[in-house]
């Protein structure tokens, strides 16, 4: 492609190409999607893997039975045991470990319900864990699509001092 000055606000263009404009425009949506709730508690030393998964266990458990939640929408992560690299990997003896069980509901009080039952393990789960932490916030999710152009109407609206 080439400009060339033809005068002043004046400018040629040559050596371009192009294609004939699409019939669809792309557009991103962002819609409410429900919560998310997550609770993370450490555990370390001996047997802390198995210590970890049997807290999941037990968080996952709850989270289906007295908060009537399923098991889809309950992820389980081992934290320094691999789970970055889900099947990929397998430390069998590692010397710290982080559960984090994170939730996806449409319901606020059920995202919370997994940093409560985290939190829980403290006193309720097995021994050793420490650094429990929960949040819970609200969705926004993201999709394109596209749409027909003539659906679509095009406006300029300049603002400021120079108009």
């Amino acid at each position: 492609m080439r400009f060339e000055q033809q005068g002043v606000d004046r400018v040629a263009v040559s050596g371009a190409t192009g294609r004939t404009r699409p019939d669809t425009l792309k557009v991103t949506l962002g819609f409410d999607e429900g919560w998310q709730g997550e609770g993370q508690i450490t555990y370390a030393g001996p047997r802390c893997l198995d210590r970890a998964r049997w807290a999941g266990e037990i968080v996952s458990a709850r989270l289906v039975d007295v908060h009537g939640l399923t098991p889809e929408q309950i992820d389980v992560e081992y934290i320094g045991a691999g789970a970055a690299f889900r099947g990929l990997t397998d430390p069998s003896d590692p010397t710290e470990v982080r559960l984090r069980v994170a939730v996806h509901t449409p319901d606020e009080q059920r995202a919370k319900a997994a940093g409560w039952e985290v939190e829980a393990l403290y006193t309720n789960g097995p021994t050793g864990g420490g650094g429990a932490r929960r949040s819970h916030g609200s969705v926004v999710a993201v999709r394109s699509c596209d749409i027909a152009r003539d659906r679509v109407r095009t406006t300029v609206t300049t603002i400021g001092a120079d108009r």
